[in-house]
């Protein structure tokens, strides 16, 4: 006990007692100092603070609504798009892409929306008597980014931990040589059927014999977006219809 009797006596001896009315008067100085600094750093902390969260209030819900009202200004409501792609708009709207915005696949398109005329303008107007499907935007505002393979595949290529229902696919297994939008239309996703052959396959020659890439090259051009290939490439997507005519043997020739 006489040991740490000491031992505070050996402490207050170091740190120095108040000796008179002049001891007293230093040693509350530095106390008032000490007071009137944690008070200005205070008084800063608040109205940085205050200043930081001025612009959307300080109270909890007031903020909350005041962000979630916050609108990118890269990006354009998908609504916007319906004033001018009527039907591209209606195929989206009732398909299973409904969950996929217009931007994630055109990119962004605020500007788009805010140069092009209105349905009722003058210059839409026009550009309907035109011909033209949907008004067009002033020159050099951006336009719509044609969607792609690569845009396709970011959701739709097989990988693992996808849901057994989501429709996935192996890229290089999935009808290889060909684009998704040749069979898919990009709105509803939905896969169009490939026109069924309605002749026999015996005895007739290549398909690129009768069916070329342009009007003057075969009885029937193939649609736009179709290469030369192989039968078996044909083959892989138009198959015979049900109840194709029966063959035709082609004349021998005379032994």
């Amino acid at each position: 006990m006489s040991g740490i009797r000491s031992s505070l006596a050996d402490v207050g001896r170091r740190i120095g007692r108040p000796r008179g009315v002049l001891g007293w008067l230093k040693y509350g100085a530095i106390a008032v100092g000490l007071a009137v600094l944690l008070v200005v750093v205070l008084a800063v902390s608040v109205v940085a603070a205050a200043t930081f969260y001025d612009q959307y209030g300080r109270h909890d819900a007031r903020n909350a609504r005041a962000w979630a009202a916050l609108t990118p200004q890269y990006a354009a409501d998908s609504s916007l798009c319906a004033r001018c792609h009527v039907t591209e708009y209606s195929k989206w709207s009732g398909s299973e892409h409904i969950v996929v915005g217009c931007q994630t696949c055109h990119g962004p398109l605020a500007a788009h929306t805010a140069t092009a005329p209105v349905p009722e303008s003058a210059a839409a107007i026009d550009q309907s008597e035109a011909g033209q499907a949907s008004p067009i935007p002033v020159e050099g505002a951006p336009r719509p980014i044609p969607p792609t393979d690569a845009i396709c595949t970011v959701c739709h290529a097989a990988r693992l931990g996808q849901p057994d229902a989501f429709h996935s696919v192996d890229p290089t297994k999935h009808v290889p040589g060909t684009s998704c939008l040749q069979c898919h239309d990009v709105h509803t996703a939905i896969a169009i059927p490939p026109p069924a052959i309605t002749h026999t396959l015996e005895n007739v020659p290549a398909c690129i014999s009768c069916h070329g890439t342009t009007t003057t090259n075969g009885i029937r051009p193939m649609p736009a977006g179709h290469r030369l290939s192989e039968d078996s490439v044909c083959l892989g997507c138009h198959k015979p219809a049900a109840g194709t005519p029966r063959a035709i043997p082609l004349p021998t020739a005379n032994p």
